[in-house]
């Protein structure tokens, strides 16, 4: 689907947490349609702007879902702006496609016989970085706020860093135990290990960023010292 979406029913129908890229949203619909076929989208969380998280939202709002997220991925889904990391320009994106419930902190989510809580997660891969805490369940959907097999994208161009970054990923620990199932974005099911190995990622690099500032080097320097050396192997 372009990321992972995770489906829960209730007695009030189905909520999503995102919806995946544009083009898959026909196949999305037909799968519920399939595996809940008395139930209907009526809540889809979007955990960032970006276009494999919110490329449903026209069709799964068209299918009768309230669109939740931060007010800044609203913001951002209406904006023209470039992403200079990907060298892209990205275009407002039709109001259909906006959210129709935001927020501007964390909070709960009456659904059913669901416990829904949804934590904004400040600065971290975006502006507007949401995570979703199924309590009764167990289940955990960090989405991008969760990196797997690879480095972390912090996309410095929509409010993302690496400070903040390792705040959010100790704020995600703080809600988990051992036996807690982590959704990320991309890649399979993880458990809380997979956070304290990113924290202790996000710490060095980040340490190893404020010391080369205050060497004074050029970023030249700084790509010389090899910061990421250590983690390599892992993350590609």
């Amino acid at each position: 689907a372009g990321a992972n979406i995770v489906v829960a029913s209730s007695p009030d129908g189905l909520l999503l947490v995102d919806g995946g890229r544009a083009e898959h949203s026909t196949a999305l619909l037909a799968l519920l349609a399939e595996r809940y076929p008395a139930a209907a989208p009526k809540v889809l969380f979007n955990t960032n702007w970006r276009p494999e998280h919110t490329g449903g939202n026209e069709a799964l709002a068209a299918a009768g879902a309230a669109i939740h997220a931060h007010e800044n991925t609203k913001l951002w889904l209406g904006a023209d702006f470039t992403v200079k990391w990907e060298k892209r320009r990205y275009e407002p994106r039709p109001r259909a496609a906006w959210p129709t419930a935001t927020f501007y902190t964390s909070g709960t989510l009456p659904f059913g016989d669901l416990e829904v809580r949804y934590l904004h997660l400040p600065r971290a891969h975006t502006d507007g970085d949401v995570a979703v805490l199924f309590p009764r369940a167990n289940v955990l959907v960090a989405s991008d706020l969760l990196a797997v097999g690879r480095f972390p994208m912090l996309d410095y161009s929509t409010g993302g860093w690496i400070g903040g970054f390792a705040d959010a990923t100790r704020a995600l620990l703080e809600v988990c135990d051992a036996d807690t199932r982590i959704v990320p974005a991309e890649g399979p099911v993880q458990t809380r290990a997979a956070l304290e190995a990113q924290l202790e990622l996000a710490h060095a690099l980040h340490r190893q960023v404020a010391e080369a500032y205050r060497a004074g080097g050029s970023f030249e320097d700084f790509k010389a010292m090899k910061p990421t050396a250590g983690h390599d192997a892992g993350r590609g």
